[in-house]
């Protein structure tokens, strides 16, 4: 049994993508054994004690917590968990954040991403120390799949309101999809930014409106609404490894994101599902396709289902034990 610091950028309770990975890790971690103590990521100072490691969520926004760790226990390896944040925001702009992820990575013993089409965004030199930790639902109760039955077409879009998220692409799109056709948008998450909260609030209360805003869910509440919605939908700029794709691929209800390598490593490369980055006649193409043919939402459907055996607890818990034994000894 080894001590593991486990450093995060949000506190555990949070509904944010990383608070709930740092659910899943501590999860894991404890299922294997260890001993689990949470700091806060921006923790300058900290008794480190006897911890053996550290595991670290989010490079730029956990520095502090690494670099005390790194500074204090020389020899004692750091396992750095790397977000979409990281390598698709910070390191893509040269600057101070990006010293800042850059510096992270140089004192991490391994680096860690979600899905295997982010190992070749990690800059050349870091890539030997790199390896994927699948995502899994970890200990989440997974309901039944009981789509709601309607006439319309009901796509479910769990997302906070933040611009790398692009919460705004589905309002643009929507001008572009016949009214004739029977869809519904339901988005659920926090307003981040108040000028998105805002525009998703008029959208919502818009008279005729197909799109509705219900604000952010709990865990449990998120999981119920995706196992009745006939779609999810992402329409990120950035991601690491959305939770909730992993979710809707367990549930096996059907998906469309954006074609990001993220997603791309969650969904599959040539998933029908996939469109271009803030591309609003791309996304009115393929929900206009899911509620007119039946043939494209089968497609869809088994393209997503068939990567789950990619995505379970076992698998996520056992590469976690990998990374942990070679960093240990």
């Amino acid at each position: 049994m080894a001590e593991i610091l486990l450093a995060i950028p949000y506190p555990l309770e949070f509904s944010r993508g990383n608070a709930v990975s740092a659910r899943r890790f501590k999860g894991h971690l404890e299922a294997l054994g260890h001993k689990v103590r949470v700091i806060p990521g921006d923790a300058l100072c900290v008794d480190h004690g006897s911890a053996n490691s550290m595991l670290a969520l989010h490079a730029r926004k956990s520095f502090e917590a690494i670099h005390s760790f790194h500074a204090g226990n020389p020899g004692r390896p750091i396992i750095l968990v790397l977000t979409g944040s990281d390598l698709y925001t910070d390191l893509a702009t040269p600057g101070p954040r990006a010293e800042r992820v850059e510096e992270a990575m140089e004192m991490a013993h391994t680096l860690v991403v979600a899905q295997e089409a982010s190992l070749a965004d990690i800059p050349q030199k870091h890539r030997a120390k790199s390896v994927v930790i699948p995502k899994s639902l970890g200990d989440s109760h997974l309901p039944e799949r009981r789509p709601h039955g309607g006439e319309h077409l009901e796509i479910l879009m769990p997302s906070h309101l933040r611009a790398a998220k692009a919460p705004e692409l589905i309002l643009e799109a929507l001008p572009e999809i016949p009214e004739s056709l029977p869809i519904r948008i339901t988005h659920c998450g926090e307003a981040e930014e108040d000028s998105l909260g805002a525009r998703a609030r008029r959208a919502t209360e818009a008279r005729h409106s197909r799109y509705r805003w219900i604000g952010g869910l709990s865990a449990e509440d998120a999981l119920d609404a995706l196992s009745r919605a006939d779609m999810c939908l992402n329409t990120s700029r950035v991601e690491g490894g959305a939770n909730a794709l992993c979710e809707a691929i367990h549930l096996g209800v059907p998906c469309l994101a954006t074609d990001i390598s993220p997603n791309v490593g969650m969904l599959g490369d040539g998933h029908p599902g996939l469109f271009p980055v803030d591309d609003p006649m791309a996304l009115a193409e393929r929900i206009t396709r899911a509620a007119n043919e039946a043939a494209f939402v089968r497609a869809l459907t088994e393209a997503t289902s068939s990567r789950a055996p990619l995505f379970t607890r076992e698998t996520e818990r056992r590469a976690l034990r990998d990374v942990l034994e070679r960093a240990l000894t």
